[in-house]
């Protein structure tokens, strides 16, 4: 892109309809693959940071790195070594976070007295409720 300009990457899809012998146009849609996300600073986010886990044994952390807010990936179930990588979770709402380069999403529940208690993640294999083992 031009200095100046935005850079972005769009998905295209167009419908057909076979009639017979014969394709016909139906519809055509552009939506935007990658949206710019814009950043929330660290403070805002850190209070989300913590671990997370499900009653199936699923384990997620989530910490800032480098003023975001990403989910730690390798972490053992056991509470194990480190994670080998970071996930950067990109803002869609106060409390609720995209996966960067996954169709998923994360949103952080508060109890009545405001602390983050649950992490509900939702991706296109399904639904996972962790609650907060630590902050």
């Amino acid at each position: 892109a031009t200095s100046g300009a935005r850079s972005s990457q769009l998905r295209a899809l167009d419908v057909y309809l076979r009639r017979g012998s014969e394709w016909h146009w139906l519809a055509h849609q552009t939506s935007t693959a990658r949206p710019a996300w814009t950043p929330v600073p660290a403070g805002e986010v850190a209070e989300f940071a913590g671990t997370y886990t499900a009653v199936g044994g699923a384990r997620r952390t989530y910490a800032v790195r480098d003023g975001a807010l990403v989910q730690v990936l390798g972490t053992a179930p056991t509470g194990g070594a480190a994670g080998t990588g970071t996930r950067t979770l990109v803002p869609l709402g106060v409390a609720s976070f995209g996966l960067d380069g996954l169709n998923a999403t994360v949103t952080f529940v508060r109890d009545g007295a405001g602390r983050v208690i649950r992490a509900a993640e939702s991706s296109q294999v399904g639904f996972i409720e962790l609650s907060r083992v630590q902050p």
